[in-house]
């Protein structure tokens, strides 16, 4: 759920085990996380976590924010048995907060 104000939108999330992509290394993944149904006029604040059934207390990086835009964001994933599979078969997710303004 979202919750409006008129500085910005809290709360959101990846669909679980959805949208994971694999890094270069066929085993990693990455997801890009899209913000565009909040509708911010500039980069907001962005703090992300990896949740998931199992196994993402072992992964690094679901908080890690790169190429933030008023849109979207980009979160790089690392598990030393790959996260990709993990990110798929244990309904891995990307939840976030975003704030910033919308007006």
């Amino acid at each position: 759920a979202v919750v409006s104000t008129q500085s910005g939108h809290y709360g959101r999330g990846t669909e679980p085990g959805k949208g994971f992509l694999k890094y270069s290394d066929g085993k990693n993944s990455y997801i890009d996380v899209s913000m565009a149904h909040c509708g911010f006029i500039d980069t907001p604040v962005i703090v992300s976590s990896l949740h998931g059934s199992s196994h993402h207390w072992h992964a690094t990086g679901g908080s890690a924010i790169y190429t933030p835009t008023r849109d979207s964001f980009r979160t790089y994933l690392y598990h030393s048995s790959g996260s990709y599979a993990l990110a798929v078969s244990k309904a891995w997710s990307i939840q976030y907060i975003a704030v910033g303004y919308v007006c």
